[in-house]
């Protein structure tokens, strides 16, 4: 994966990339015994699980890496619906076909379950259901939230706002610690899934530079960034 556009957060705690197991005790054991004996799919950054238009003969569980629900419209620009963490639930269709693609955002891994056995199983257990419902409301949610910051003028903020988004999401904590991991998303893909363009990221991160707000890597290639300071990041979306 090109790492030159890479910007810096904090390694999640909790269910994570690097922490797989915990993962799967967030799930019920009904959940856990789906998935587990579901088909492992590895993809590489850019690589797709599904595409919109095709058969949804499949439900997946995002297990590590970051999935974005996206499609073209018919003047060929990309929009993004929402992008899906590590445990979050992709592929329930209401129809016969999936109305997103699904496309890695660096290394991922996904557990898919065939729709039917799925939909049986969901439909014959109440918790699980209740479980399931949890798990897209969630997901709603952060939908929202992403759609809200593209309805923002200012594409720095857009920018901050992502940054602070992704963090809340992934990482689940109110603030950043010390020790960084990749933040997966090049600039190319951040502009897509911020509705803007690759030139304007850029603009917005060397303006966060210079307010203080992130900074360059000096351990990583050129491009690639650190949060300075979550707070101020904060009041600067908030002016």
């Amino acid at each position: 994966m090109e790492r030159s556009d890479n910007i810096l957060l904090p390694a999640r705690e909790g269910i994570s990339p690097r922490n797989p197991e915990i993962l799967w005790q967030s799930f019920s054991l009904v959940f856990q015994h789906m998935f587990k004996n579901g088909r492992e799919i590895k993809l590489r950054n850019d690589e797709g699980a599904f595409e919109s238009g095709m058969s949804a003969n499949d439900i997946f569980l995002v297990i590590n890496g970051y999935v974005t629900l996206q499609r073209l419209n018919r003047d060929g620009s990309l929009v993004v619906s929402s992008v899906a963490l590590p445990g979050d639930i992709i592929g329930q269709a209401t129809g016969e076909i999936y109305p997103w693609s699904a496309q890695a955002v660096g290394d991922t891994t996904l557990r898919a379950v065939p729709k039917a056995n799925f939909d049986k199983v969901v439909g014959e257990n109440g918790p699980m259901t209740i479980e399931l419902v949890k798990n897209l409301e969630n997901q709603l949610q952060q939908s929202r939230e992403l759609m809200a910051m593209k309805d923002s003028l200012n594409v720095t903020k857009k920018v901050a706002s992502f940054l602070l988004w992704f963090q809340k999401n992934s990482q689940g904590k109110s603030h950043f610690k010390t020790a960084t991991a990749d933040f997966p998303f090049s600039a190319h893909r951040l502009a897509s899934t911020l509705g803007c363009s690759r030139e304007m990221i850029s603009r917005s991160t060397k303006t966060l530079i210079d307010l203080g707000l992130i900074s360059p890597s000096r351990a990583r290639k050129e491009g690639a960034y650190g949060i300075l300071n979550s707070e101020n990041l904060k009041r600067f979306i908030e002016m």
